[in-house]
């Protein structure tokens, strides 16, 4: 048997979930382009992080609704 493991972060929406991954990214390179190249900010890394907890919450929502069809 083979257990799914469940998202970091949950999403409810499939709609609010790719509106806030997409406002996510939006402030990742905001925080990212303000930087000259070779500058790193330890933000856009952590932020990066949460996006793809996002990215998986999503992806594991639609995998629950194409298993409930």
């Amino acid at each position: 048997m083979t257990q799914t493991k469940k998202p970091a972060y949950a999403i409810d929406s499939y709609e609010g979930g790719v509106h806030s991954l997409s406002a996510l990214i939006s402030v990742i390179c905001d925080i990212r382009f303000e930087r000259g190249i070779g500058e790193d900010d330890e933000r856009a890394d952590r932020l990066l992080w949460i996006a793809r907890d996002v990215a998986e919450g999503l992806e594991h929502l639609m995998h629950n609704k194409e298993a409930s069809k």
